[in-house]
């Protein structure tokens, strides 16, 4: 049986953890929603417990001794065990708590994200949705899962899935009616105004290629639901992700004219959370809705 000291023992060792992996205490006690002092007596009392230094402090922050290396070592083993405990609990079960959630606005762009199902599945769930130009720094745990063109950085870092998505070229049916049906990649570039991404995917040698052979003005933006908008607004034609054939916005795939952009997008997580139930079945809605484009 675990004693009362016991536990506060194991908060100190997972305090320590946490000023090891979010690089000082301010931070720490930032991510564990705690105080600088709260933490301190944590560690202070686990010092006390094992009588050896595990922090070390000067006027440029603090660094873990040697020994308090070897017990974050432990914690790791500890959490471990624990992602153990967490795959015990199926995935369907009703969970609850909170997921955070980071997207690259260019991924959640390409794509149409339809949560009902989850939320209608988990009514106890709460999910905080967050975009961002780039894929964010998930290294101090902020987000639990992000889904992005790119890997963030960050050393536990895990791709569950990843989905390779091809493109064509698109039209709205208005705007085709209204300036005719390009007959092939020739007429396309003489005729008709190109939409297009100005960084990202879009910058591959054969789109480069393509904008240097336009005849006509091309429109540039960094935004893909910018250029995305333009298309279905009927200004013009854009590369978009084939699965916008099903998107019901009247977009139509020009499949006579060859295509090859493609781009993958990721879904990731911490390796040390992806058992937790609610983060699981997240993840797992995620990767079917992956899996339809």
């Amino acid at each position: 049986m675990f004693s009362k000291k016991d536990l506060m023992n194991m908060e100190g060792i997972m305090m320590l953890h946490a000023i090891k992996k979010s690089s000082g205490k301010r931070n720490a006690a930032k991510f564990l929603n705690t105080s600088i002092d709260t933490l301190n007596k944590y560690v202070n009392n686990l010092e006390s417990e094992l009588g050896v230094k595990l922090v070390a402090s000067d006027e440029k922050g603090c660094t873990l001794t040697p020994k308090g290396e070897k017990v974050v070592a432990i914690a790791d083993v500890l959490k471990q065990h624990l992602q153990q405990a967490y795959a015990i609990v199926p995935s369907e079960t009703n969970v609850k708590g909170e997921v955070r959630i980071a997207y690259e606005r260019d991924a959640r762009s390409n794509m149409y994200v339809c949560l009902e199902e989850l939320l209608e599945q988990s009514p106890d769930l709460s999910l905080f949705i967050d975009t961002f130009d780039k894929a964010p720094d998930m290294h101090k745990m902020a987000y639990d899962i992000c889904m992005s063109y790119t890997v963030p950085k960050g050393e536990d870092l895990v791709v569950v899935y990843s989905r390779k998505v091809k493109f064509g070229f698109f039209a709205s049916s208005e705007y085709l009616a209204k300036h005719s049906y390009p007959q092939d990649l020739n007429d396309l570039l003489k005729n008709h105004r190109l939409l297009v991404k100005n960084e990202g995917w879009w910058q591959t040698p054969e789109a480069k290629k393509l904008q240097q052979k336009a005849e006509k003005g091309i429109c540039f933006s960094n935004s893909t639901f910018v250029v995305n908008d333009l298309a279905i607004s009927g200004s013009g034609i854009a590369i978009m992700p084939l699965n916008f054939v099903r998107g019901g916005h009247g977009m139509v795939c020009l499949d006579n004219i060859p295509c090859s952009a493609e781009a993958t997008i990721y879904l990731i997580t911490h390796r040390t959370i992806k058992d937790i139930p609610k983060i699981r079945t997240v993840l797992n809605y995620y990767k079917k809705m992956l899996e339809a484009l």
